[in-house]
């Protein structure tokens, strides 16, 4: 058993005589032999993109570390001042056509788990598997990468999360009371309330595209813009995030799918919570927001310190 297994087994309060089963060599054997995706150094496109992601997280030991699942995903998009955000963010930004943006993103994470520790771990980590998110983010580069970076995390999960986020991965995570109604095909609502204010949006769909519909629902095919294509790609497909714990800069991989997502109207009535993130936050204006289903096969990896 590795090192960081264990102390994660500590961690949970995993008991010795079932250690043992975490991190078999035949469970690590069998996944590395996915197949490695086709062209990983073609076009950057958001399929290739995606590839590539996933080519270069099987490469990295442990890894994926972690497994989940995103459901019923809002992204709320807003462009903010770049010098007044870049003050609030210890990476540099990354900027589309010199304009710096920031998402709210709402979603439930759904089931997440070791990789390695079968079914033990996997009833385990259910009670703390299981919850509702809001990430707000912005999108930053280190050397060559690009990725994002979390301004702030509000979540409703048990108290096992607010110590192993912060301790093992720097996330600003904060406790609040998330209620979510993203389950509609045509109307979106949240509210999120946290000792630093308060988020309220509401959203309704602007039509349904990219093959991303439930059932009963009919497609809306939409013409879209290069521009807009771009700005979409910039903002949604993002394969690592960076972190900053005890003064020491950080990043983890994570891989999905390119995102399936339609355009929705929305706006916020309460922004109260964004204003502990900075300054940035008082001359934002609202870019544009999306809606996802979600996705069902989500890895995550372990903290790995940057190289400057």
């Amino acid at each position: 058993m590795s090192r960081i297994t264990h102390d994660l087994c500590d961690l949970m309060g995993v008991p010795h005589r079932y250690r043992s089963r975490v991190g078999r060599p035949h469970e690590q054997r069998s996944f590395a032999r996915l197949p490695a995706p086709a062209n990983p150094g073609g076009p950057a496109s958001t399929a290739s993109e995606s590839a590539r992601a996933k080519c270069d997280m099987v490469r990295l030991r442990f890894e994926p570390f972690w497994l989940c699942q995103w459901r019923d995903v809002v992204f709320i998009h807003l462009e903010a001042d770049p010098d007044l955000l870049q003050k609030a963010v210890p990476f540099e930004l990354d900027l589309f056509e010199c304009r710096a943006f920031v998402s709210l993103v709402a979603f439930t994470l759904v089931d997440m788990r070791p990789r390695l520790g079968g079914r033990l771990i996997r009833w385990i980590c259910r009670p703390f598997g299981t919850h509702r998110f809001l990430n707000v983010r912005t999108y930053v580069k280190c050397g060559d990468a690009r990725g994002i970076h979390f301004l702030a995390e509000y979540l409703d999960a048990p108290w096992l999360n607010h110590l192993a986020g912060p301790r093992l991965y720097g996330l600003p995570f904060h406790v609040a009371r998330l209620r979510y109604d993203h389950a509609d095909a045509a109307r979106f609502r949240g509210v999120v309330t946290a000792e630093q204010g308060q988020l309220r949006y509401e959203g309704t769909a602007e039509g349904i595209s990219e093959g991303d519909c439930p059932t009963g629902t009919t497609r809306m095919e939409q013409p879209v813009r290069t521009s807009e294509t771009d700005l979409r790609h910039f903002l949604l497909e993002r394969y690592r995030a960076y972190t900053e714990r005890n003064g020491r800069r950080g990043w983890f991989p994570v891989w999905h799918q390119p995102w399936r997502c339609r355009a929705i109207d929305a706006k916020l009535n309460d922004s109260s919570l964004l204003r502990q993130s900075g300054r940035w936050a008082e001359s934002a204006r609202l870019a544009g927001a999306h809606h996802s289903w979600g996705l069902d096969e989500v890895w995550m990896g372990l903290r790995r310190d940057t190289a400057d």
